[in-house]
């Protein structure tokens, strides 16, 4: 049990990478630090109210990625609001008035030094838009690869139920990234521009009423042995590259 207040509204709980704590994102907007046994609110997390982020807005997804680092996505539930059954989504029919179907969010990496600490919010633009199908709740999944590399610490990747995109964010040197200023010295959480290596999801067969597919779930495997050939696209460099870890994603259609 989480809590048990029942007007609670929990949408969306995440485990400490410990495991000894959850963190739920309700309906209002709240996140809520809470120990699995009692409930016992640790502290309560909510982002400034602003015109990228309504007060209006729910927590629809949230991931603890270290002791004192978050990524939350918030926006508007869709029509029908809170339903117990669909995740803390709607029925996942398009409003009226909005046509277009495309659902307002806002994501964020949330990070402290320390639980002491001031908090850093990072906003993310247009976390995987729901905009390819239309008559999906944007749930959200997360997979992600921590210690990197000195250049990227951290991995995470972002998918959506409602778009056939796949984000990669990494906590990096600015130095790495296209335009980014060598001389950065301090990393930071970045959307990587990973085309023309970003993940590609197959066309839909089974599913003929949508031309794509779409994320249902992602997990990173460890396990490869198969080594690989190289990237460099330095002549002299011919050496093959170890091992990577693989990005699995479920699709609409029932394959990996």
């Amino acid at each position: 049990m989480i809590t048990s207040k029942k007007d609670a509204k929990v949408t969306c709980i995440s485990w400490s990478p410990d495991g000894e704590q959850i963190i739920c994102g309700d309906v209002k907007g709240m996140l809520t630090q809470r120990t699995p046994m009692d409930g016992v609110a640790q502290r309560v997390i909510h982002p400034a109210i602003s015109k990228k982020h309504p007060e209006s807005f729910t927590v629809l997804a949230v991931n603890w990625i270290e002791p004192y680092t978050f990524m939350a996505i918030y926006g508007k539930l869709p029509p029908g609001e809170f339903m117990y059954g669909y995740g803390g989504g709607g029925d996942g029919l398009i409003d009226n008035d909005d046509e277009s179907g495309n659902f307002q969010t806002a994501a964020y990496v949330i990070t402290q030094t320390s639980k002491q600490a001031p908090m850093h919010w990072k906003y993310i633009e247009n976390p995987c838009e729901a905009s390819e199908f239309l008559k999906r709740y944007p749930g959200f999944h997360f997979a992600g690869i921590s210690g990197w590399g000195k250049n990227a610490l951290h991995l995470q990747f972002l998918a959506s139920a409602g778009s056939a995109e796949v984000m990669t964010i990494a906590h990096c040197l600015p130095g790495i990234l296209k335009g980014g200023s060598a001389n950065g010295n301090t990393p930071d959480w970045n959307v990587l521009d990973t085309d023309p290596f970003r993940a590609q999801l197959p066309m839909a067969v089974v599913n003929i009423d949508e031309s794509n597919t779409a994320p249902l779930g992602m997990a990173v495997d460890f396990t490869g042995t198969r080594m690989l050939s190289s990237l460099s696209t330095e002549e002299e460099s011919t050496e093959p590259m170890p091992p990577q870890p693989i990005l699995w994603i479920l699709t609409t259609d029932g394959c990996l």
